[in-house]
């Protein structure tokens, strides 16, 4: 109970009593109609008088200032907890101006081995992979002719002679893979076969084309999603990174293939190479053109059978001048001949040179990248 009602019953209760002592002591006489303030209402009700000007408080309504205050606090949920802080070292300039970051930012010679390439930092999730340094050697364009389509003459013509001296002729026929042989020669005597010739053929032209362009350098950006605050709101929470990234972090930002690069901001003065993420490579060569084919010979054996399969004991080499044959005893005489041919072809000569086509070059966006001293 507060001190103010405290008073105010102790008023009442006083008034009562120098009421009840008048009345007995002077019964005639009279006063003025004075009203004494009771515990009820003016209107008889049970709720409690206004005080100090405040409205009455309804029958078994709270009180307690304190504890409204409570109530309504919590309407609407909890509230939100604190961020959650970031270390001083880790807190660095914000990117603005059109520059993204910071970020993580790693390079490397370049490698067609995909794990060559290191994965993000777990504060920096987000990789971008970007390159510099196209490789792209200006081309020889090497031109190789060579004979193709020559062919053995296998028309290649061998005679038998009865003597041993290739002086009377008994057959004379064209030696092919398997060619029948007529004419009155007997089991023995000698023969002679002409060296076969290359002939048909021609030279064709193989230009060596450019190697594939390649980068000499890949690099790798990895972005933050460290979402801890810093005291500076001119500062953002960019912890360093571990190796193999570079531990001072880097901004960037990405311009159109045609502009010029913007200059680095005075919190990340350190400017790197521009990076791209393809290029273009239309290099060739134009077409060459080759000589005739000159040359090429054939060498091979000739065999002479008794039978009509060119299976026989006899072999003789092609251009080996008169040579005796024997096809044993008995009355058995030259039935069949037959003949294997090996060519070596002729040579080719380059009868105009090519020249290189096209060229090379990165292409696309431009990715610069600037970072701290």
């Amino acid at each position: 109970m507060g001190a103010a009602r405290r008073l105010c019953v102790r008023a009442v209760v006083l008034g009562g009593m120098i009421s009840a002592l008048l009345s007995s002591c002077l019964p005639g006489c009279q006063f003025p109609g004075f009203h004494v303030a009771s515990g009820g209402g003016s209107n008889g009700g049970d709720g409690g008088a206004a005080i100090g000007g405040m409205p009455p408080t309804p029958a078994g309504a709270p009180n307690d200032a304190g504890e409204a205050g409570r109530n309504l606090a919590g309407v609407g949920g909890e509230e939100p907890g604190p961020s959650v802080p970031c270390e001083p070292e880790a807190c660095v300039p914000r990117a603005s101006g059109g520059w993204q970051g910071p970020i993580a930012f790693w390079e490397g010679k370049g490698s067609s081995v995909p794990d060559a390439v290191p994965s993000c930092p777990p504060d920096f999730p987000s990789a971008t992979d970007v390159h510099r340094g196209l490789n792209a050697p200006a081309s020889a364009c090497k031109c190789t002719c060579a004979a193709e389509g020559q062919v053995c003459d296998q028309g290649t013509k061998l005679e038998l002679f009865t003597d041993m001296g290739c002086a009377s002729p008994c057959a004379t026929t064209s030696v092919h893979s398997c060619d029948s042989v007529s004419g009155n020669c007997g089991s023995q005597g000698s023969l002679r076969a002409a060296m076969p010739v290359a002939t048909g053929g021609s030279c064709q032209p193989t230009v060596t084309m450019p190697a594939t362009a390649s980068w000499q350098w890949d690099a790798r950006i990895c972005e933050s999603s460290n979402a801890r605050t810093c005291d500076d709101p001119a500062q953002v929470c960019a912890p360093p990174p571990p190796a193999p990234y570079v531990s001072r972090l880097c901004v960037f930002s990405v311009i159109l293939e045609a502009q010029s690069p913007p200059a680095c901001p005075a919190d990340y003065p350190a400017p790197h190479e521009p990076l791209y993420a393809t290029f273009s490579d239309d290099r060739g060569c134009s077409a060459c053109a080759c000589s005739s084919v000159s040359g090429g010979t054939c060498t091979g054996t000739v065999t002479v059978s008794d039978g009509d399969n060119c299976v026989g004991p006899a072999e003789y080499n092609f251009g080996g001048g008169c040579r005796p044959f024997d096809l044993g005893p008995g009355n058995v005489r030259p039935n069949s001949a037959g003949a294997e041919y090996s060519l070596t072809p002729g040579s080719c000569s380059v009868a105009s040179a090519p020249h290189a086509t096209g060229n090379a070059a990165p292409s696309g966006n431009v990715t610069v990248v600037c970072c701290r001293q």
